[in-house]
This record gives C-alpha cells, sequence and structure tokens, in this order.
C-alpha cells in the first residue's frame, strides 16, 4: 500500500478541512459547538543547493491556533455558538476552567481532544543523530 501511494502521490495537495483534514477541529474547551475547523495543510521550500525539506500537517488541537509572529489567535473556542469572535481559551484555562463545568463530557478516547500530526521530509543525506534533532525540532512546533 505504501508502494501504491507513492505511485499515486502529486504536488497538487489538498489543504483545508479535506482528506485527513475533514474531521479536524481546534479550540474545543467549550465542546465542539463552539470550537472551529481545523485541517491540513502543507508547506515545502527548496534551498539554492537543491535541498527540499517539506512538511505536511494535520491540526486537530484541543487549544486555539496562534500567529507565531504577533502572537494572536487565528482558529480557537469561541464566545458563543454563534459568535465569530475568540473566547481564549488559555485565558480560561489559567482561571481553572474545565469542560466539565460547561457540561462537555470526556470522551472514552482522549486523542479526540489534541491529534495534530505532522510529516517532514527531506531529500537531505541526514545520520540517524540529525534525523533524531530534526524529529524533536519537528515534535516541539519550532525551535524556540
Amino acid at each position: 500500500m505504501g508502494y501504491e501511494a507513492c505511485l499515486r502521490a502529486s504536488k497538487n495537495v489538498e489543504e483545508g478541512s479535506v482528506g485527513v483534514g475533514t474531521g479536524a477541529t481546534v479550540g474545543k474547551l467549550f465542546g465542539i459547538e463552539r470550537a472551529m475547523k481545523g485541517g491540513v495543510g502543507t508547506s515545502s521550500i527548496q534551498g539554492p543547493k537543491g535541498l527540499i525539506v517539506g512538511a505536511l500537517v494535520v491540526v486537530n488541537a484541543f487549544g486555539d491556533i496562534y500567529h507565531p509572529g504577533s502572537n494572536r489567535i487565528l482558529a480557537g473556542a469561541r464566545k458563543s455558538k454563534r459568535s465569530c469572535q475568540f473566547a481564549n481559551s488559555s485565558k480560561w484555562i489559567k482561571r481553572g476552567v474545565t469542560r466539565k463545568q460547561f457540561g462537555v463530557p470526556a470522551p472514552a478516547d482522549a486523542s479526540v481532544f489534541n491529534t495534530t500530526l505532522s510529516v517532514i521530509a527531506t531529500n537531505a543525506n541526514l545520520s540517524k543523530k540529525e534525523l533524531q534533532q530534526v524529529a524533536q525540532i519537528a515534535h516541539s512546533g519550532w525551535p524556540k
């Protein structure tokens, strides 16, 4: 199946609420009614000497999504079901608010809260140690 998937691979990858990103949501503190759609996104860059690094990420996060430069919320829990304003989950969590207080039961499978997945691909010739370092950086989201 892996070989077949490689044969069918395309440079044109759909992004957003498609494929693996169809059921992804973000900002689940107050329940799914106040959450927003998550999804799948991809990006790659090619360096001047032919090095290519790409990433594909599915965002299905419990918390809110922030812009890395401005720290502004881009997607997350909304103030009400019909609101377009963000509730700021971090603020409420720091105040001790839990899902239970809003009558939101915990699912049997806790992975539905936060299952953000990512794949990093490169044509670089890396050692086992270097691959481990790339994996650690990818797991953290970005070196701080």
